[in-house]
């Protein structure tokens, strides 16, 4: 038997595990962090680049700037980041839809449904087909999100640079957001 402290804890687990905010929360989290390594990595190209074209112009005395070399590489956690929040927002509705079950049955852990990573199935299973530009997105960032756990990739799937299609993933990935959030609004005014 337990006792009603451990009752109440699970209770909440298994509320916040079905609660749609819970997960487009946590979507909305990764989206923000993904943002903030977009902004230093765009600052630190942008001084690399600056620095590369005065190497190249003067002759003189060249200015210093300071570079962090880390964010040169966050590539990769941008793409991580944002794949990682879509795939929140996507879980979020399989949840409300009821086309998925958070828990195990006993309710003390995630699923194993609940613990893949985004794929093109999860997006159809949600939102519905997606459009070629999707697919590949969605393939771009369920790299990224396997890449990123690991400083190298696991398995080399692919030999095309993160910064490929970094913006236009970004944008996209904006884009199946929104869908997401949409077809949440359909669904709850459909029903009044």
């Amino acid at each position: 038997m337990m006792d009603k402290f451990t009752e109440k804890c699970l209770e909440n687990y298994y509320d916040q595990a079905n609660k749609l905010s819970t997960w487009f929360n946590a979507g909305h989290m990764n989206f923000v962090v993904a943002e903030l390594l977009l902004k230093n990595y765009n600052s630190s190209s942008k001084r690399q680049r600056l620095q590369a074209e005065e190497y190249a112009q003067q002759e003189g005395p060249k200015k210093k700037r300071r570079i962090n070399y880390y964010y040169t590489v966050l590539h990769k956690y941008i793409l991580m980041f944002c794949g990682l929040a879509l795939e929140c927002y996507l879980k979020g509705l399989l949840i409300k839809t009821r086309k998925l079950e958070p828990l195990i049955p006993d309710r003390k852990s995630l699923s194993g449904k609940c613990l893949q990573h985004l794929n093109i199935n999860m997006f159809c299973d949600a939102i519905g087909n997606p459009t070629t530009k999707e697919r590949e997105t969605i393939s771009r960032l369920r790299r990224a999100i396997d890449a990123g756990k690991y400083p190298i990739e696991k398995k080399i799937t692919k030999i095309t640079a993160y910064t490929a299609y970094l913006n236009s993933d970004i944008k996209e990935t904006k884009s199946m957001i929104n869908k997401a959030k949409q077809k949440w609004d359909e669904f709850r005014f459909a029903k009044h």
